[in-house]
């Protein structure tokens, strides 16, 4: 299993644990099993930077971007939506730790949606970029 993979299924039993959300999967669109409140979790992109300019199986410093969005199913009123998209970016910044193997993690972003079409679907995007080393030809562990 790559490293990436692992870190996601160590943040996603992180997630599992926070009260009231009974979904929690790694994928990068909402519920389709109709579920909410829920959370979905996927790497956006990843970096790679080679340590050395010598022989094959080299060090590498690699950066993930990792997205954790709460889906809630609300209230069409505004200032009730803004309070359940904080309440969950709130239980999801406490939930959410540096899982094993990795060198450092930071939240760098939150973002917040209401649905145009259906004013009562709200998500909370938490964006994470996560550190961690590897070698050239081996991202598994």
């Amino acid at each position: 299993m790559h490293q990436r993979r692992q870190f996601l299924e160590a943040i996603k039993t992180q997630l599992k644990a926070v009260d009231g959300f009974p979904g929690v999967w790694i994928q990068r669109i909402g519920p389709q099993r109709n579920i909410y409140p829920s959370i979905t979790l996927y790497s956006d992109q990843e970096s790679i930077e080679t340590l050395t300019i010598h022989s094959p199986a080299r060090p590498q410093d690699r950066v993930l971007t990792i997205s954790i969005v709460a889906w809630i199913k609300g209230s069409a009123d505004d200032e009730k939506a803004e309070q359940d998209m904080d309440k969950a970016a709130v239980l999801i910044e406490q939930a959410v730790t540096k899982p094993v193997g990795a060198d450092d993690m930071a939240l760098i972003a939150t973002d917040f949606i209401v649905d145009e079409e259906e004013a009562e679907i709200h998500a909370v995007t938490l964006t994470y970029t996560l550190f961690y080393t590897s070698t050239e030809f081996s991202p598994s562990v």
